[in-house]
């Protein structure tokens, strides 16, 4: 019939403008709700010299590389001159952040859940800078059950800032060489009173069952740094790690009697 061919073109116009109003519509609302899954993190990194409490050191705070890492591929920004950075357009979910800078060694904060609560979500730490604490020499000597550890090192602490303090030793063994992260750990300690070499002293206990008589262990001694609290926890290695700790010193090995 004339014109029945208009009236079809013309329905099928209508329909296929609908449809396109409701795809559009339907891309716009996904889009939305990709958008309300994302939010924005500011991390915040205190960088904090090697002495602490020293007056009138300037720190930068800047150039510290921040990489999330879970994210597909990871992202990685640097802070600024106030140690900041911000990551925006961020899924929702379960991340690790790595923080890392010459100098200051890298820390994790692993399971970090960012929920973007709030238009702008922050996480914050502080990073301490690497012991400078040098083992020039040690030796080792056992008497009886007591292994003792004694050395010389070097140091940058002032004994005006530092009198009474101790620049402190990790002392780590284990059963096998690579022992450094993932150790049974001890302290040693040397008195801060003069700005050339230091002795120290430390004396461990051999004690079953934790050392069997006539097993071979290693150890390593490394300087750390005044604070103490500058560590975090590796799932991976199942132990605390110490980003700030000072370059280790040669392994030796000694047998228990």
């Amino acid at each position: 019939m004339p014109g029945t061919h208009s009236i079809l073109n013309a329905q099928t116009i209508i329909v296929s403008c609908i449809f396109l109003i409701f795809l559009g519509f339907g891309c716009a609302k996904q889009e939305f709700r990709q958008r309300d899954l994302n939010g924005t993190l500011k991390v915040s990194v205190y960088a904090v010299n090697e002495f602490c409490d020293v007056p009138n050191v300037n720190i930068d705070q800047s150039n510290f590389k921040v990489t999330l890492k879970g994210t597909n591929p990871e992202m990685t920004q640097f802070t600024d001159a106030q140690g900041s950075c911000i990551f925006q357009d961020l899924p929702l979910g379960t991340y690790t952040i790595s923080i890392s800078k010459d100098g200051f060694g890298t820390r994790e904060e692993q399971n970090f859940r960012f929920i973007g609560s709030k238009e702008i979500d922050s996480y914050g730490t502080t990073m301490l800078h690497k012991s400078t604490t040098k083992i020039k020499s040690y030796k080792l000597t056992i008497s009886n059950d007591t292994l003792h550890v004694s050395g010389v090192i070097s140091h940058n602490y002032n004994p005006k800032y530092y009198s009474g303090t101790w620049p402190k030793l990790n002392i780590y063994i284990n059963k096998t060489p690579d022992i450094f992260l993932s150790s049974s750990q001890l302290y040693g300690y040397a008195l801060a009173n003069e700005y050339n070499d230091t002795i120290f002293n430390c004396n461990i206990k051999l004690l079953s069952p934790s050392f069997p008589s006539g097993n071979t262990f290693y150890i390593v001694v490394c300087g750390r740094n005044v604070v103490d609290y500058f560590h975090y926890y590796d799932y991976k290695s199942d132990s605390y790690i110490e980003p700030s700790l000072g370059d280790p010193s040669e392994i030796k090995s000694f047998i228990v009697p």
